[in-house]
């Protein structure tokens, strides 16, 4: 019950940077607003999941029997700290699709068939969308789009999709295990054992993980802050430097 609530409440904290369609596309401007703090609330995530590093100790004396429950319970932050990495993944590859100029909500298939069917094989341009609506600006920024709905795409997509993943630094490795995480993190197998499934694999392959997608946070994080003029001092990598890393 505890990491069950703890959960809720990290979904619950990403729920408050929920942003309504209209923002994310109605200008240039708030949509890099937008990506500069979701790249900054993905840069938290995965610092606050440090401790899954810690996993691999107790793995490796679980696994030569000199493990007890109570320290085996510890595994718990690992387990957050993996959902976690995950959100911040799925955060990152969602805000390089918009900041490509590509819608991440749910195209509405009464709406729009024919870009409905498009979506699910390839992204779809935000001019798309203002011609399937005869839109032009200004906008307001809280225009609600007819053809959007307030669900974002589903993950799966972008990391299954050539023309999605293509946008993405990842080597194979990295999309095939994002793929074996994203189908597992939902489930109650994969909440209630993961803990006592640590292997020196594994944990290696999310603490590589949390390297790449760290760095690659930095980057669009500073070239959005430069465009925007803002100063350096909020920028990733001047935190993460801070930080101590």
């Amino acid at each position: 019950m505890y990491i069950y609530n703890t959960i809720k409440k990290q979904f619950k904290m990403l729920e408050s940077y929920t942003i309504s369609e209209g923002t994310c596309y109605t200008t240039k401007d708030w949509r890099d607003q937008i990506l500069f703090w979701t790249t900054q609330n993905s840069y938290y995530l995965l610092y606050t999941a440090d401790r899954i590093k810690y996993g691999q100790e107790i793995y490796d004396r679980y696994a030569n029997g000199e493990h007890n429950v109570s320290e085996t319970m510890k595994l718990e932050a690992d387990v957050l700290g993996t959902i976690k990495i995950m959100t911040a993944t799925e955060n990152y590859m969602k805000a390089v699709v918009l900041d490509n100029d590509f819608v991440i909500h749910k195209i509405i298939k009464e709406k729009a068939e024919n870009l409905f069917k498009l979506q699910k094989k390839e992204p779809v341009s935000i001019e798309q969308i203002f011609e399937a609506e005869s839109l032009t600006l200004p906008l307001a920024s809280n225009y609600i789009f007819e053809t959007l709905s307030n669900q974002t795409i589903n993950f799966s997509l972008i990391l299954n999709s050539p023309k999605y993943s293509a946008m993405f630094n990842f080597n194979p490795d990295i999309i095939d295990f994002l793929n074996d995480l994203n189908n597992k993190r939902n489930s109650l197998h994969y909440l209630t054992v993961v803990s006592s499934k640590f292997s020196n694999g594994i944990n290696e392959k999310y603490l590589n993980l949390k390297e790449i997608l760290t760095d690659e946070l930095i980057t669009i994080n500073e070239k959005l802050g430069k465009k925007m003029k803002l100063s350096d001092k909020s920028f990733l990598s001047t935190i993460h430097k801070t930080a101590g890393n």
